[in-house]
């Protein structure tokens, strides 16, 4: 398997990433497990659709925009404000901008805070848009919460492979994609759902 991310070194053994994972502490491998990277392919596909600004949960390692929030970005970072300037940023437009894009690729273990915070910032700026990339959880929390504030949850065909972060092991994705879409709301109505065919499946 190929390995196309910033936070994988190039050249590296097998032996030598098991020895690299088996000298991490508790705590510094729950984070990695947390951090698993957007891959190329669908970042590119995503991208073309949304043009994003600012990455709202990211390293500087894995990052998919000049502009990121680092993973405190539940914290105090104002999303919108950062994509806003990286609107700018992007387009050297003299101040003005003609939509924001957030992008947020949150770890798998307590989402419904990124969502609560995604659907928060949606609110605060009419052309603010900010996507989410989870897995289906029905019965969660998080997806009751996602499926009256989002205005849109689409399936992703095929499902998102993920990149491991150095030097944790690279495995396929077992759970199918999700994207949550927030924007501004005016409406109770609950998400709609489509699916989206990203990539032909092999």
């Amino acid at each position: 398997m190929t390995i196309h991310s910033n936070t994988y070194p190039q050249g590296w053994t097998e032996e030598q990433r098991v020895a690299a994972n088996n000298a991490l502490t508790t705590e510094r491998l729950a984070e990695l497990r947390q951090q698993w990277e957007t891959p190329p392919d669908f970042w590119e596909a995503i991208d073309d659709v949304f043009d994003f600004q600012v990455d709202v949960c990211a390293t500087e390692y894995n990052a998919k925009c000049e502009a990121y929030i680092d993973t405190d970005a539940l914290g105090w970072r104002p999303w919108v404000v950062s994509g806003i300037r990286g609107a700018m940023e992007a387009h050297e437009n003299n101040g003005e901008y003609q939509h924001i894009r957030c992008w947020c690729n949150p770890g798998f273990y307590n989402v419904l805070p990124w969502h609560q915070k995604a659907y928060e910032q949606a609110q605060l700026h009419p052309s603010a848009v900010v996507v989410v990339i989870g897995i289906p959880g029905a019965s969660q929390e998080w997806y009751k919460f996602a499926y009256q504030h989002a205005c849109e949850i689409v399936d992703l065909s095929p499902r998102v492979n993920y990149l491991a972060p150095w030097p944790l092991k690279q495995t396929s994705n077992n759970r199918e994609s999700q994207l949550f879409i927030y924007r501004k709301k005016l409406t109770s109505r609950p998400a709609t759902r489509s699916l989206w065919r990203w990539k032909e499946e092999e």
